[in-house]
């Protein structure tokens, strides 16, 4: 069951404007059952009565003072520990996110008098848990949306413990996995590794007794567990986990760190949170410390100090975007919210922005964000988004 607040609190506001669906109210039916105060929470959502307290209580938040407080976290210096701070930083976001959702929505609803239907940007969901499991006897298994996670080992379940229906197979040595655009999976792997799959991605894993090796397109995050090889005269020697992404080869022993590589793209990204990894492409070579991020472009390598918490806001359920080009920022977008975006002017391409929104937010309100710039608006034809200047 996914346990994301978000997610919960979009289906929870859809109340006030549709009918659930079946799978919404077989989710709701559960998360109700987990804990009995899920059911207070309900009723209170529903008590629309209750809503313009709660958001008169919105409106005294200092919100100016609460951004200039976040961007101080994300531009924080490269001494602090950046994990520490993301987790304790975590469910004040979420809970924070989870609030405007269900308040906001609700309201906007409520004062317009209008269904989210009736607004076709407004009808545009946030992505969900999505995703494919192909074996190597060539078995698909659609993965259960109302899950967040999978887990590999002697068998296939999901990490709530639920079984994977149709899934006779104990032998993980080799799969595919994939998510759609709008979609997004985890995994624990046979050996202890965990990897987070963003939106439109591609994973084919193989491992042997020399070593573990992953083709991969799209975004993932990965911590790697350290693995010793079993094979005869080998024993106490490291397994290495190898992924080939795009032009670029990342060899690692037990770290943690960010790929980015997508078809179409120039380049190709690896941001390091923790521990090392060897970069490959061509005959050129680099290796990356904690908060370095490597670059390739065809067989070129460069590296820089990023934020790594900026890179890692999409595994954390959030978009940042820190002073980031207006195509790369869309590029994004579009992958999570399965729309297509068309910037009439090329110049608009390269204009900066800086953005924080939950994932799990309407796509209506982001888009509203980047026009109180006053620089760009944007008018849409179903799913395509043409953007212009103000």
């Amino acid at each position: 069951m996914a346990r994301y607040p978000q997610h919960i609190a979009k289906i929870l506001s859809a109340v006030h404007f549709r009918e659930w669906t079946p799978q919404e109210n077989a989710f709701i039916r559960e998360w109700l059952a987990k804990d009995e105060r899920n059911q207070e929470l309900l009723d209170a959502v529903l008590r629309k009565e209750d809503l313009s307290k709660d958001l008169s209580l919105l409106r005294t938040f200092d919100t100016a003072q609460a951004w200039q407080k976040h961007k101080s976290l994300i531009n924080m210096p490269s001494s602090v520990d950046i994990s520490n701070s993301i987790y304790r930083w975590k469910p004040f976001l979420y809970m924070a996110a989870s609030l405007v959702v269900v308040l906001g929505l609700v309201f906007l609803g409520l004062r317009k008098g209008k269904t989210v239907q009736e607004q076709p940007i407004a009808a545009i969901q946030p992505g969900a848990n999505q995703a494919t499991l192909k074996l190597s006897d060539g078995t698909v298994v659609p993965l259960s949306a109302g899950e967040e996670g999978l887990l590999m080992d002697n068998g296939l379940m999901y990490e709530d413990g639920g079984e994977v229906e149709g899934v006779k197979k104990t032998d993980f040595s080799s799969f595919e996995m994939s998510t759609p655009r709008g979609g997004q999976y985890r995994m624990t792997l046979p050996d202890g590794s965990k990897v987070w799959l963003n939106a439109d991605t591609k994973l084919a894993y193989q491992e042997d007794e020399d070593e573990r090796h992953i083709d991969m397109e799209g975004e993932a995050y990965f911590e790697v567990a350290s693995q010793l090889k079993k094979t005869k005269g080998k024993e106490g020697e490291a397994k290495p986990f190898r992924v080939k992404a795009g032009k670029q080869e990342i060899a690692v022993l037990g770290t943690h760190f960010n790929v980015k590589s997508y078809k179409g793209e120039k380049k190709n990204y690896t941001t390091l949170f923790e521990g090392s990894v060897r970069i490959s492409a061509g005959e050129e070579k680099l290796v990356l410390v904690p908060g370095e991020q490597g670059i390739v472009e065809g067989t070129s390598i460069k590296k820089s100090v990023v934020d790594p918490s900026a890179v890692l806001a999409w595994k954390e359920g959030n978009f940042v975007f820190n002073s980031e080009r207006l195509d790369e920022i869309l590029q994004q977008v579009g992958r999570w919210y399965d729309v297509d975006f068309i910037i009439e002017k090329a110049h608009l391409k390269s204009e900066k922005f800086e953005v924080m929104v939950p994932r799990f937010s309407q796509l209506k309100e982001l888009l509203e964000l980047l026009q109180k710039t006053g620089k760009i608006k944007f008018r849409y034809e179903d799913r395509t988004i043409y953007v212009s200047e103000k």
